[in-house]
């Protein structure tokens, strides 16, 4: 018996897509859905069904997709970072806390993993760790506000309370673009 193959991906990721971006949601879900049963190591399919499913709330179901999107491909950088914030959503800290540790020895250029290794550090109450993730952040990305409002935080925070701040070789934080 000759078995069938069945049809390459690109049509049916093109549908899939072509779903989301005309907010036909339920068709874009059952699209990826049919596509990852077919090609079970499609790697986008895994992560753009993950990314749909975390804009649903329907963040177990997210984690399972990023889960098998890292088994198929473990450095892709986005779905390390998604499945943090997943943990977060589902406020499985104590796995976050690892992803994004992990992301940021994966991807140390990468500051919204620094971000978010620092929320969760401070989260775990290791606050000199924070500040030192929150101003990598801040030196990766220096037009991005949030991590230097973290940073600002944290070291007003800690010069009252931890005794955390800043050295006195560090330089202050400084952006020539407007937040």
């Amino acid at each position: 018996m000759i078995r069938e193959r069945p049809a390459l991906p690109g049509p049916r990721l093109g549908l899939a897509v072509l779903y989301y971006q005309t907010g036909q949601i339920d068709k874009s879900v059952a699209a990826y859905e049919e596509l990852v049963m077919v090609f079970p190591e499609h790697v986008t399919a895994w992560y753009n069904l993950a990314t749909i499913r975390l804009d649903l709330r329907d963040t177990e179901a997210a984690v399972e997709a990023l889960t098998r999107c890292l088994e198929l491909k473990p450095d892709h950088v986005h779905a390390m970072f998604s499945l943090g914030l997943a943990y977060q959503e589902v406020k499985r800290f104590d796995d976050a806390r690892r992803q994004f540790e992990h992301l940021v020895g994966v991807a140390p250029e990468f500051s919204p993993a620094r971000l978010q290794f620092g929320i969760e550090l401070e989260r775990h109450g290791e606050i000199e760790q924070a500040v030192d993730q929150f101003r990598q952040a801040s030196q990766l990305a220096p037009g991005d506000a949030i991590p230097r409002q973290y940073l600002e935080r944290l070291t007003r925070k800690g010069d009252t309370e931890a005794g955390v701040a800043e050295s006195e070789n560090d330089a202050p934080v400084q952006s020539t673009e407007s937040d």
